[in-house]
């Protein structure tokens, strides 16, 4: 049976939640739309269009459609979810707390913890974070990325840079192997560090089979030691970029590092 035969034994949100999977979103956002044209009540579709809205930057979108299913329904965890998610993208981490913690009553999954542990980071409290990061690994089998993400950033707050380092290696473990992807990887691990740190990260990360000479690394490095003075060391780098193939957009960059 072809895809296209599939789809039409395939349930619209189902399908909806795989293209949104797969970052279709325009596809995804007219399946749902039409759903919510012969379904208007339909709290599922709209929750779905909600989120799709947050994860397309739709914030204030996003909002609205949350709204309307918590004024019929306020322990609807989907939409607690989703207005979780945009009050934390808001920097709003005090009223995303609230969201989350409502959906936990009605449903535990380690997926709300994480987003609790989240937003205990952003209120600078890591020891609340880890202890949520502890409870949504009693309802996973693995840490995922993101696990480690916030048990790093954790461990940064705390200053504990020998549990970070530890973190950040069992973290590339996960990387992703081609070099823009694993570049854009490791600078949000590496990237809330002082400056010093996360260039060394870096260059730790660029130990990696194939990462040696990655230039969006090199960039980064060389960015983060001008900014901490250290003109030597990044003079090193900035010759050794020189040497290297560059993209036109990286081009731009080093010549800018080089004024």
């Amino acid at each position: 049976m072809s895809p296209a035969q599939l789809d039409l034994f395939e349930n619209p949100l189902a399908r909806a939640r795989r293209l949104k999977a797969q970052r279709k979103f325009s596809e995804a956002k007219r399946i749902l739309e039409h759903l919510l044209e012969l379904q208007p009540e339909n709290n599922a579709a709209k929750a779905s269009l909600a989120d799709l809205h947050y994860r397309t930057g739709k914030l204030r979108k996003a909002l609205v459609l949350a709204g309307e299913i918590l004024a019929r329904d306020p322990d609807d965890p989907r939409a607690l979810i989703v207005a979780g998610n945009v009050m934390l993208k808001k920097k709003k981490p005090e009223q995303a707390l609230e969201h989350f913690e409502l959906a936990l009553k009605v449903a535990e999954t380690d997926y709300l913890w994480l987003r609790v542990a989240a937003c205990r980071l952003e209120l600078k409290q890591p020891e609340a974070a880890l202890d949520a990061i502890e409870r949504a690994g009693r309802l996973s089998s693995e840490p995922s990325p993101e696990t480690l993400r916030l048990q790093l950033e954790a461990a940064r707050l705390m200053d504990d840079i020998e549990e970070a380092e530890k973190l950040f290696t069992v973290a590339l473990e996960m990387a992703p192997e081609d070099p823009r992807r694993f570049a854009s990887f490791v600078i949000s691990l590496a990237g809330k560090f002082k400056s010093v740190e996360a260039a060394r990260l870096s260059a730790v990360a660029r130990q990696r089979e194939g990462q040696n000479e990655n230039p969006d690394l090199l960039l980064f490095e060389a960015r983060n030691l001008l900014r901490a003075r250290k003109l030597d060391e990044a003079a090193e780098v900035l010759g050794h970029l020189e040497n290297l193939q560059l993209e036109q957009r990286q081009q731009k960059e080093l010549a800018r590092l080089l004024r």
